[in-house]
């Protein structure tokens, strides 16, 4: 079974009721982004093999950094507080604050820090399998 035929048929169907909810006055939806590329602009493939949904709290400190990592599944997430500056291996920078939502790179080396002067707050959500890592650290020490 590949992931990317049902996720996307099960987008399309909850893309369909979510904008449903909108000709009810007691609902707001907002959509908060829609995009089948990375903040890099690489294309999004979803993994085959069987499919692992996961999400995570996380809370970075001023100052603290991730180390140097990649994702092997599509992950995005939102910024509940605070801000943070991502950095790819080759050197791509972006600055994401309070409200906006990161579609991460995959399969592309990267560590985020906060740059803020607050706690960083955010949610990330994988897209993954069984089969493959949500996140990998690199030790590119010789």
């Amino acid at each position: 079974m590949k992931i990317s035929r049902n996720v996307v048929l099960l987008l399309l169907f909850f893309s369909s009721q979510i904008l449903a909810f909108n000709d009810n006055a007691d609902v707001k939806v907002i959509e908060l982004i829609s995009s089948s590329q990375s903040w890099d602009n690489t294309n999004i493939s979803f993994p085959t093999g069987d499919a692992e949904v996961s999400a995570f709290f996380v809370e970075i400190q001023p100052g603290g950094k991730l180390p140097m990592h990649f994702h092997q599944v599509p992950s995005f997430g939102y910024i509940i507080d605070g801000e943070i500056t991502v950095e790819s291996a080759i050197g791509e920078k972006k600055i994401f604050r309070k409200g906006d939502v990161v579609i991460e790179l995959i399969n592309k080396k990267h560590f985020g820090i906060n740059s803020g002067n607050s706690i960083l707050k955010f949610v990330v959500f994988y897209a993954g399998s069984k089969e493959l890592q949500n996140t990998v650290i690199v030790n590119d020490k010789k």
